[in-house]
C-alpha cells in the first residue's frame, strides 16, 4: 500500500530505503562487514568444532555438546552467506531447492544452536555421559527436523509485483 504525504508517520522516512541515506549506509556497511563475519565465524567454529572433538575433550559430553553448537554455527553461517550472496546480486537464493533448504537450515539450525545450550546449562547440574550427549544431540536434530520441514514445500521462489523471482513463503 502506498501513502501519501497526509498518510505516512514522517518519522518513518528516515528508514525508508528509497529516501533515507541512513539505511543506504547501514546496507553498505552490512554489505561489507557481513561476509568478514561470516569467513571469521567458519574459520573459528571449523577450529573450535576441531578442538571440541579432540581424543581426550570427546569423551566428555559437554564438549560433544560444544562440537555439535559449532558444526551447526557452520552450517548457519554457509545458509547465512547465500542470503548475503543474493544481497549482492547473485541470485542463488532465488533457485527452486536452494531457497527452501537455505530457509530449513538457517530455521533448524538457530532452533538447535539454542537447544544445544540449555543441554550444557543442564549437564551442569546432573553428570551426562558421552553416550546420553549424543541421543540428546540427536534428539534435538530430529527435534528440529520434525518443527521446521514445513519450509521444504511451503517456501516457493514466486515471481512478485515486479516479475522477478523471490523465495518467499506461500501465503
Amino acid at each position: 500500500m502506498l501513502l501519501n504525504a497526509t498518510d505516512a508517520d514522517p518519522r518513518l522516512e528516515q528508514w525508508d530505503p528509497q529516501i533515507s541515506p541512513t539505511y543506504r549506509w547501514i546496507l553498505k556497511i552490512q554489505t561489507v562487514l557481513e561476509p568478514v563475519i561470516i569467513a571469521l565465524g567458519i574459520l573459528g567454529n571449523s577450529l573450535a568444532s576441531h578442538v571440541f572433538m579432540s581424543k581426550h575433550l570427546r569423551t566428555t559430553s559437554c564438549c560433544l555438546y560444544l562440537a555439535a553448537k559449532c558444526i551447526g554455527d557452520t552450517i548457519f553461517l554457509i545458509a547465512l552467506s547465500v542470503v548475503w550472496l543474493h544481497r549482492v546480486d547473485a541470485p542463488l537464493l532465488n533457485t527452486p531447492g536452494v531457497c527452501q533448504v537455505t530457509i530449513f537450515i538457517t530455521y533448524s539450525c538457530s532452533f538447535t544452536s539454542v537447544w544445544l545450550i540449555v543441554l550444557v546449562s543442564h549437564e551442569n547440574y546432573i553428570y551426562c555421559t558421552p553416550r546420553r550427549a549424543l541421543v540428546s544431540i540427536l534428539v534435538v536434530l530430529l527435534s528440529a527436523l520434525i518443527i521446521y520441514h514445513f519450509h521444504l514445500w511451503t517456501t516457493m521462489v514466486l515471481e512478485d509485483d515486479n516479475s522477478e523471482l523471490m523465495c518467499m513463503a506461500l501465503a
